[in-house]
């Protein structure tokens, strides 16, 4: 009765100098969310888009970092099996014949760790390497 439609809210009349919140409002309207769903929604919304965005920013470089991490840890293992064999391999060609049987329990020690290691089906070729390195040394021995 009193306004025309449209006509309120206004920018017309105003005392104040108006903040760009309220001129962006008055020339395009209520934000787009604002449009479609009720308050509540649209306040949910953005504020779980306001902590999805960072996220998924740093989500992306992770899914890229994470796939090199893990095979890294995985090849780490078998690593640490192949510095065990070269340790052994170093002992062996300093060592006497009386030192031989103890060097095949510790070439036993390393092979019962491989044997009983478990990997992905993709390392596996990894393990097959270190298990003839194994026989390699084991044959070096038995000269």
């Amino acid at each position: 009765m009193l306004q025309q439609a449209g006509e309120f809210p206004s920018d017309k009349d105003a005392d104040f100098e108006i903040s760009s919140q309220a001129k962006q409002f008055y020339e395009s309207g209520p934000p787009f969310l604002d449009r479609y769903l009720p308050f509540w929604a649209a306040t949910f919304v953005n504020r779980v888009l306001i902590i999805l965005l960072p996220l998924a920013a740093l989500a992306i470089p992770l899914s890229r970092i994470a796939p090199a991490v893990y095979n890294w840890l995985i090849k780490s293992r078998i690593y640490k099996l192949y510095g065990e064999l070269r340790f052994l391999e170093l002992q062996l060609r300093n060592a006497g014949q009386d030192e031989l049987p103890g060097l095949r329990k510790e070439l036993d020690a390393i092979d019962n760790k491989v044997n009983n290691m478990r990997l992905p089906v993709a390392f596996s070729s990894h393990l097959y390497e270190l298990r003839s390195h194994i026989g390699l040394v084991r044959a070096r021995l038995r000269m």
